[in-house]
Formats: C-alpha cells, sequence, structure tokens
C-alpha cells in the first residue's frame, strides 16, 4: 500500500489541525537502509496513514499495535472494580469498540498518552482479556483490527 497527496505547501487560508496532516506511507523494515526499505516495500510491509486511520495487512498493523499500547497492572482492586491505566505510544489516537463482554463499550487512547480504566470486574475475567476491534485501524475494506487487551496481574 502507497499513500500520497498533491499538496504542495502549507495554505496560509486554512488552519492547519494535526489530524490534517499529508498523507503518508509507513514502511515497515528491520533498519534503516535502502536495502531493507526496498525489501519491505516489494514484501507489501507497508500502510497507510490518512487523517486519522491506518490502513494496512493485519500482520504489520497487529505489531504496530503490540508495540504501542501497554496495558498497565491495576493501581486499585476492590471486590467490585478494578482501575489501571492503558499508555498509547503512537502518534494515532486510536478507538475502540468492544467486541466482547468485558471492558468499556468504547475507548479513546489518544496519541502519545496514557487514559485511566475503571471496570466493574465480572465474576470471571476472561483469560483471554477484552476482546475490542480498532475502528480507525483497518485490514481490509470495513474490517477494523481485532484487538485483545489483558491486564496483568498486581
Amino acid at each position: 500500500m502507497l499513500g500520497n497527496s498533491d499538496i504542495h505547501g502549507p495554505s496560509p487560508t486554512t488552519p492547519w489541525k494535526p489530524e490534517d496532516h499529508r498523507t503518508l506511507t509507513m514502511v515497515f523494515a528491520p533498519q534503516r537502509s535502502l536495502d531493507a526499505i526496498q525489501a519491505a516495500l516489494v514484501d507489501g510491509r507497508t500502510a497507510v496513514w490518512c487523517q486519522n486511520r491506518l490502513y494496512g495487512r493485519e500482520p504489520e498493523l497487529a505489531a504496530l499495535f503490540a508495540a504501542s499500547v501497554r496495558v498497565r497492572p491495576p493501581h486499585h482492586r476492590t471486590k467490585e472494580h478494578i482501575s489501571f491505566r492503558i499508555d498509547n505510544a503512537c502518534e494515532l489516537d486510536l478507538e475502540l469498540e468492544r467486541t466482547g463482554t468485558a471492558g468499556p463499550k468504547t475507548l479513546r487512547l489518544p496519541a502519545r498518552s496514557g487514559t485511566m480504566v475503571r471496570l466493574r470486574v465480572p465474576t470471571t475475567m476472561p483469560a483471554e482479556g477484552m476482546s475490542y476491534k480498532v475502528t480507525n485501524v483497518l485490514i481490509g475494506p470495513d474490517q477494523p483490527l481485532p484487538v485483545q487487551l489483558v491486564v496483568p496481574p498486581q
């Protein structure tokens, strides 16, 4: 996948916002060399970042999500509730929608920041964690990236 734009310079008449960045191509190469970049392009290890969305293949986008999002151990726990933090180290705000039974119905993880989550503890927390889809990270037409968020033990 390749992303580009036809913008040649900043527009002095339009106010600029972070979500208005130019469309770009992300290349997943193991090192910064021409050979590694060429191999990644030939192998299709790319993604497109346009406005507040990423488009690409599941292996690359799942790895990017795993490297960017970290669920911290609970900092407060009672019999009824658990409170923990989710950090998003990536430059993209991530929008999650629950697909399973545990966790908040929606989560918004702002770029380069942390989000506090407080949820009611069910009698049995699923061992696989909380199931979500990342609605602004697409691995196919109308196909959001599926992810699992697991709260580590305290």
